[in-house]
């Protein structure tokens, strides 16, 4: 992977997209990671560009959250006076001022605004956003003050920078949505993992061809299809699906993941033997851009078989989805990176995956938050506690780093999974988990 870093993205020009992502070291507009003659924007001093033509480009779509920034500064509190905050301190900080300032817009941040506020220009060690001198230029991610010496402080360089490379060409356009044929593999696949997946997938005829970002772009697309196609072999479901005239699936995210390109990929699911003729894709969350209830069109062959694939799109909690006249049961729920403790909701989070009686898999960025997950579903459940049927570091996780809310690492999306039988059934052994997945990697190889 370390021959990415040879490839210059500055080239990539135009930008088309440039308000996919935010870094308060490049031309917002451009993505140019030139440091000569960066203008920040005088009011709000927050956002940069390489040229006053750039900055104009930009101003009819800055202008709102330019003043808000400013009134708040004056009126409220200062945004900026963040010196000397202890990590923790540094972290909540900022997620303090996205919650100030999504009041005051009275709308949901794009994307590119959120991230001004979780990354903006501040020492990598006291976190000061003034007299911030020097930026890594390697990375282009990281930035001390002048008390500060960047070499003598750790940040995870090597990834922030592939992170910045994966975002600049991804703003560049769609020009990764050419999936190479997946359905031959798709019997095999859970006895892949991501990485051998989408070199398999790539390869073309070339035994050892070198690794790219397109490699990294389709592990991120795949991953929540395999992820949950790796889940329904462990738990046997897709040999039973096929019992039922419609499969409902849920999926319970925090973040607005699944365009509707990457649903027709799921098309997928209905070619394997022992899945059911139709299934619906249900995505809940409060980060879904619109409510939204379609189908998804399909190949000749599943049409003729009179095969469906049908989405609802909705913007709600969870626990008031299962609640709503539209609620319909599922027969396994798939939550990815949710944080459990957001807005204070573990419990009614929880209560509504127990209510399901189905099984529930789960992913999250870190070790850490997965057993964080772990411990409070079996704090919160009455009688309990319920022990995960499986547990351990996704093979289908995205090799694509996103940067953290600290801002000097990243994380993987679903390096962890966590598969739950059902949130009721507390009889289950840690001898019944391996013997059901025993079972299952059984079915799997016995169909190759």
């Amino acid at each position: 992977m370390a021959e990415l870093l040879n490839l210059n993205t500055d080239q990539m020009l135009p930008i088309i997209k440039y308000n996919k992502f935010f870094n308060p070291n490049v031309c917002h507009v451009c993505k140019s990671t030139s440091q000569e003659d960066l203008l920040t924007c005088p009011s709000c001093r927050m956002i940069t560009y390489c040229s006053k033509l750039h900055q104009a480009m930009h101003l009819n779509e800055h202008s709102q959250i330019c003043d808000i920034i400013i009134k708040t500064n004056l009126t409220m509190k200062n945004m900026q006076c963040s010196t000397g905050l202890m990590d923790s301190q540094w972290v909540a900080f900022k997620m303090a001022n996205i919650q100030n300032i999504t009041q005051q817009l009275h709308r949901d941040l794009l994307p590119y605004e959120e991230q001004m506020f979780l990354y903006p220009k501040s020492c990598l060690v006291c976190h000061t956003q003034k007299d911030v001198t020097t930026v890594c230029e390697r990375c282009f991610s990281v930035n001390v003050c002048s008390k500060h010496k960047l070499h003598n402080y750790s940040h995870d360089c090597f990834f922030l920078r592939i992170c910045l490379d994966t975002d600049k060409i991804c703003a560049n356009g769609d020009q990764y949505r050419d999936i190479p044929e997946l359905l031959p593999l798709m019997e095999i696949i859970p006895l892949f993992e991501m990485g051998s997946l989408v070199a398999t997938l790539l390869r073309n005829g070339k035994e050892n061809a070198s690794w790219s970002f397109t490699h990294i772009i389709y592990s991120d697309v795949l991953s929540e299809l395999f992820t949950l196609f790796y889940g329904l072999k462990l738990t046997n479901l897709i040999n039973n699906s096929s019992l039922s005239k419609e499969f409902v699936i849920h999926i319970v995210v925090d973040v607005d993941i699944m365009d509707l390109w990457n649903l027709s990929l799921w098309e997928l699911l209905l070619h394997v033997p022992g899945m059911s003729n139709k299934i619906t894709v249900i995505i809940v969350g409060t980060t879904i851009s619109r409510n939204e209830f379609n189908f998804i069109d399909v190949c000749e062959e599943c049409t003729k078989c009179g095969r469906e694939l049908n989405y609802n799109c909705l913007f709600m909690f969870y626990h008031e989805y299962t609640r709503s006249a539209v609620y319909k049961k599922p027969h396994v729920v798939v939550v990815f990176d949710v944080e459990f403790e957001k807005g204070g909701r573990p419990k009614k989070l929880i209560t509504a995956l127990c209510d399901q009686q189905c099984p529930v898999i789960i992913t999250a960025k870190s070790e850490s938050k997965a057993l964080r997950i772990i411990d409070l579903i079996r704090k919160k459940l009455v009688p309990g506690p319920v022990k995960p049927m499986f547990y351990a570091k996704n093979r289908f996780a995205s090799l694509r780093p996103y940067r953290d809310y600290d801002g000097c690492s990243v994380y993987f999306p679903h390096e962890r999974i966590i598969i739950y039988r059902n949130l009721i059934d507390t009889n289950i052994t840690d001898l019944d988990a391996r013997n059901l997945i025993n079972d299952s990697n059984r079915s799997i190889t016995s169909s190759l």
